[in-house]
C-alpha cells in the first residue's frame, strides 16, 4: 500500500507533509501501526482519509517537541492504486 501522510496539529500547524517533499511510504498493510491499519483497511483502490488522533496516542503526553505540543494531531492520509503497488523493503 502506497501512502502519503500530512501530519498537522489540531490548530492547523503542519508538522510533516510527505506530499510537499515528494515522499511516499510503501508498506504491507499489516506493518502499519494499529491505528492506521484499522483506518486504511477500509480503502479499496485509492482515497483520502482524515484522522484526528489524541496526542497521547500519537506522541505520548509530552508531545514531540519542539514541533508537536501535547494536543490532538490530524493525519490526512492519501492512498493511491493499492492493487498495483509492490512491497518494497525499506
Amino acid at each position: 500500500m502506497a501512502l502519503v501522510v500530512t501530519e498537522s496539529l489540531a490548530d492547523g500547524m503542519v508538522i510533516h507533509d510527505m506530499d510537499s517533499v515528494g515522499n511516499v511510504l510503501s508498506l504491507l498493510l499489516s506493518t502499519y501501526p494499529p491505528l492506521f491499519r484499522a483506518a486504511l483497511g477500509h480503502f479499496r483502490n485509492h482515497g483520502t482519509l482524515t484522522m484526528v488522533v489524541p496526542a497521547e496516542l500519537a506522541y505520548g503526553e509530552a508531545g514531540y517537541l519542539p514541533k508537536s505540543r501535547p494536543m490532538p494531531l490530524r493525519y490526512m492520509n492519501s492512498v493511491w492504486l493499492i492493487s498495483s503497488c509492490k512491497h518494497v523493503d525499506l
